[in-house]
């Protein structure tokens, strides 16, 4: 999936109130933001939601900020990223994959 546009990056994350919604927001706007090259907004999307949704997609949220600062260069936090995701027990084929690569 590609996005080419900030379709739906412009809506405020303070007008979603549920935390997992908020997470998910986040979620998918980073990917936005790394589709675009827009790292550094990327990452911090992502952190903020790891903040915010800390138990139903953190896995997730980890392994994909790991991808993130692995793009950025930041190899020693990316690792440290990828150890939890790991640890968590919970991990697709597609983590094993890239991890193990």
């Amino acid at each position: 999936m590609r996005y080419d546009s900030n379709i739906g990056c412009n809506i405020p994350p303070s007008s979603l109130s549920h935390s997992s919604i908020l997470g998910l927001y986040l979620f998918y706007r980073s990917s936005c933001y790394t589709e675009q090259g827009l790292l550094d907004k990327a990452d911090s999307d992502l952190a903020e939601a790891i903040d915010v949704d800390c138990e139903n997609y953190n896995n997730d949220l980890l392994y994909r900020r790991g991808c993130v600062r692995c793009a950025q260069k930041r190899y020693d936090e990316s690792a440290k990223d990828f150890i939890v995701t790991m640890n968590f027990g919970k991990y697709s084929e597609t983590y094993l994959h890239d991890l193990f690569y």
